[in-house]
Parts: structure tokens; C-alpha cells; sequence
């Protein structure tokens, strides 16, 4: 179970990691909306709860369902490596690209900066 206001953040990974699911409540603040980062990222979207009411009706469900809790376990140990939240390479690779377009996107700023920022006088008579 994540807690409020301040979610799990690498513990909530490390409990991902080993096959453990994270029910967790969107918060309002940054640090309230960690463990639901990380839940979605491990594609357990039914595992992040919007409001308290729903966070303690989930809980009940989830302890009456426990072939749910298994499965989420299971998909967890088994399909970790698939996973956004535990795939360096993926990660890596998209963070290059991302910036790169960073790069590229202020060159071509510097560039037509420096093209609007000159004056070309004409030369004197």
C-alpha cells in the first residue's frame, strides 16, 4: 500500500521490482504522485486510485480478488523487462532522442535569432 501525501518513490520501485503491486492515490503535490508514475509505468493502471474513497474500495475489492493480486504478481515477475518503468535501454534511448530535438530545436533558434537580430545597412553612396 502507498501512503499520502508523500508517495513511494524508490521503495515503491524496489516493491515493483520484486513482484509486489503498488496500490496507490493520486496526490496533489509532486511527491503525491510518484507512486502513481510508477504503478502506471509497471501497466497496473487499475492500481492507481483517484480519491481516498476510492483507495479504501479498491483495497477491499483487491482483498476479496485475490487471484488479481496474483496475476499482477505474476505480471509483473514475468514481463518486468518489458516494462517502461524497468527498461534502461528503452529509457535511454528515448531520453537521447528527446535531447537531441533539445539540440536541434535550439540551434535552429540560435540561428534564426542571429538571421533576425542583424541589420544589413546598405553600403554608403
Amino acid at each position: 500500500l502507498d501512503q499520502l501525501p508523500y508517495a513511494s518513490h524508490a521503495t515503491g520501485a524496489n516493491a515493483l521490482w520484486m513482484g509486489v503491486p503498488l496500490l496507490t492515490c493520486v496526490g496533489d503535490m509532486f511527491q503525491g504522485r510518484v507512486g502513481a508514475s510508477l504503478a502506471k509505468a509497471a501497466a497496473l493502471d487499475d492500481f492507481v486510485t483517484e480519491t481516498l474513497a476510492e483507495y479504501e474500495a479498491r483495497l477491499h475489492w483487491l482483498l476479496k480478488n485475490p487471484a488479481r493480486l496474483a496475476s499482477a504478481k505474476q505480471h509483473l515477475l514475468t514481463k518486468a523487462d518489458e516494462l517502461p518503468l524497468f527498461d534502461a535501454a528503452r529509457f535511454t534511448r528515448e531520453l537521447e532522442a528527446a535531447l537531441s530535438t533539445m539540440v536541434a530545436a535550439d540551434a535552429a533558434s540560435r540561428r534564426a535569432s542571429m538571421l533576425t537580430a542583424t541589420t544589413i545597412e546598405p553600403p554608403p553612396p
